[in-house]
């Protein structure tokens, strides 16, 4: 229906705005690295150049990284994780700022770069709070930044020979050594 509206701002408005909602449920529907999603964010990531610099750009970027993450498409997943950090870090946002480290805390564990990977784990589970960035999920691939920069975080110092540091993050928000771990 998008183009049967009339060339020009408006236009391509409404459609980032439907590549943008279309992301997350092609990331849970059709999964992360799914030629659908990375189609529906690199039109996201085309229309928010035509537009300029504009918020939307933060989630297109996130969509691309996440699909060449999972794709193992590393070296580029990284190179669009420091793009997302450098816009971020500019609109002041704590939630851009949270999901930038959240993308390179994921990418340097897959790099296997773990000193990396607790620098920006650490820096987006001091960002996180719950109360104002859970609703995000809803806009970055339907997971909870805190949990899984959390997660990425205790791999990173498990695999760096610190285990009980590391399984402390990864064991969870409320209790810190489950039981079966005592």
């Amino acid at each position: 229906m998008v183009a049967t509206l009339a060339e020009g701002h408006e236009r391509v408005r409404q459609e980032l705005a439907l590549q943008i909602a279309l992301g997350p449920v092609l990331f849970s529907s059709r999964g992360f690295a799914a030629p659908e999603t990375g189609a529906a964010y690199a039109r996201a990531h085309e229309l928010c150049s035509q537009l300029g610099d504009v918020p939307e750009l933060i989630p297109a970027l996130w969509g691309l990284w996440g699909y060449f993450l999972v794709g193992g498409a590393f070296p580029r997943a990284l190179e669009i994780g420091e793009e997302l950090l450098e816009r971020a870090q500019r609109t002041g946002d704590s939630g851009h700022r949270l999901q930038a480290h959240h993308a390179l805390v994921g990418t340097y564990v897959f790099l296997g770069k773990f000193e990396e990977g607790v620098s920006h784990g650490e820096r987006a589970v001091a960002l996180y709070d719950p109360n104002h960035h859970a609703a995000l999920a809803f806009v970055y691939g339907g997971h909870d930044a805190g949990a899984c920069s959390r997660h990425f975080l205790g791999i990173s110092l498990w695999m760096l020979g610190y285990p009980d540091q590391g399984r402390r993050w990864l064991s969870g928000w409320r209790n810190p050594i489950p039981p079966c771990w005592n």
